[in-house]
């Protein structure tokens, strides 16, 4: 004797159609993640090459500090190094300003009053990215 009733329908396998919105779902975790490679590469290098400008900064900085008031190297005005000038830092180049300082005022000055300001500057890359240090030397 047959059963009369309701047929019931097994689902044991995966439609197309999951498994097409699962491959899209895999993929665009994919994608993102290969995305940050390249982010995380050029921030890497951003970051190094602004590590070697501020040590040439300091470089040219403790040069400024250790010379006397009166040394060619603390008169007054602006000297550029060019590109490929500093010997192993050929993609850098360096500026140095100094001025006469007047403390009372916080202004530069064509007259010396016994303070200098100096600004030391490292530029690098097409966008002339920089760094910038400054101190103040006094006559002693």
């Amino acid at each position: 004797m047959k059963r009369k009733g309701i047929k019931k329908e097994r689902k044991d396998g995966l439609t197309i159609i999951e498994i097409l919105v699962a491959i899209a779902i895999f993929s665009i975790g994919i994608v993102a993640i290969l995305y940050m490679f390249p982010v995380g590469s050029d921030v890497q290098s951003k970051s190094k090459k602004q590590t070697v400008a501020i040590f040439l900064a300091q470089e040219k900085m403790e040069e400024v500090a250790s010379a006397f008031y009166f040394d060619d190297i603390l008169s007054p005005g602006t000297v550029l190094e060019d590109y490929g000038t500093i010997p192993g830092f050929e993609d850098y180049k360096r500026e140095k300003k100094v001025f006469f300082f007047d403390p009372e005022n916080s202004t530069t000055t064509d007259i010396d009053l016994g303070m200098k300001k100096v600004d030391v500057s490292v530029f690098w890359g097409p966008k002339d990215d920089n760094v910038r240090l400054s101190t103040f030397i006094s006559r002693r």
